[in-house]
């Protein structure tokens, strides 16, 4: 198993060892999976929180249309435009405008289906395809995946980057495991890359039934010899710092939209919930 739950316990974190440096190697690679799965969340949680107000004003339930979104940072918020299919082709249905705080999103209906532009179309086009590959995976945890397909970024080579996340509605389990990567040409013709995170579903309950609600996750990481995107993902999703062993015996503290830590090996707690 490459990636499993170490152990999902309430840690002190003020029994663990101090941080120490990073070594060089690993910094640029720290650093990119912090921004991205950073920028994952925000998109995603943009997404989350428009859909709701699409399903408060009952659009959901009256626009069989609808097949997803896209979104793209704007000031101080995110823009989701809501996709559905029109006499065959893709076009756009609604604008909803996600901005920083709790403020209900401004919705928009437009008068018109539009057509897509250049740079929606070409990541819609990505979607599509990926959403289409992962149908044919034997490795999927769940029959619910999110997508978070990112805009274009120069750190990606221009590539579009379209992110499967494996879903749960249970509101107290953290879904560690079935995560995957497409990346796609800047035109969203050609696939060029892509990835799994895990090679085993993971479920992780945050409260446990001996100690309470969980306050560190643990997971051990045998793919990367530092925490991903995902783990800055999850631990910002789940507001939960996750601990992360690696294959290089490396423990790193990964919490939230903090640094990541390297840091000494902690002292194992008395009792674990290994799987």
């Amino acid at each position: 198993m490459a990636l499993r739950a170490f152990a999902v316990l309430a840690l002190v974190l003020g029994g663990v060892a101090d941080a120490r440096e990073v070594p060089a190697e690993y910094r640029a690679a720290l650093e990119a999976a912090r921004r991205v799965g950073i920028t994952m969340y925000v998109h995603d949680n943009a997404a989350w929180r428009a859909t709701d107000e699409l399903a408060r004003r009952k659009v959901l339930e009256r626009d069989e249309r609808i097949r997803g979104w896209l979104t793209d940072a704007i000031d101080h918020g995110v823009e989701v435009l809501f996709i559905g299919d029109v006499d065959g082709a893709p076009r756009g249905l609604y604008r909803l405008r996600v901005m920083v705080g709790d403020d209900r999103p401004e919705y928009e209906k437009l008068r018109t289906p539009a057509a897509l532009d250049a740079s929606h179309g070409a990541r819609w086009k990505a979607r599509v395809a990926a959403l289409a590959a992962l149908q044919q995976r034997d490795d999927r945890c769940g029959v619910s995946y999110n997508t978070v397909v990112l805009p274009f970024d120069p750190l990606s080579g221009d590539l579009i980057r379209v992110y499967l996340l494996a879903a749960t509605n249970e509101a107290d389990v953290m879904v560690a495991g079935g995560h995957f990567l497409y990346e796609y040409s800047a035109d969203g013709e050609r696939l060029v890359n892509q990835r799994s995170f895990t090679r085993s579903c993971i479920d992780v309950r945050m409260n446990d039934d001996s100690r309470g609600k969980v306050s560190t996750a643990v997971l051990t990481h045998l793919l990367d010899p530092t925490p991903t995107e995902i783990h800055v993902f999850l631990s910002r999703s789940m507001s939960i710092p996750i601990m992360v062993m690696t294959g290089e015996k490396d423990f790193w503290l990964v919490n939230g939209n903090t640094d990541i830590q390297l840091l000494d090996e902690p002292t194992r707690p008395a009792k674990d919930a290994t799987k």
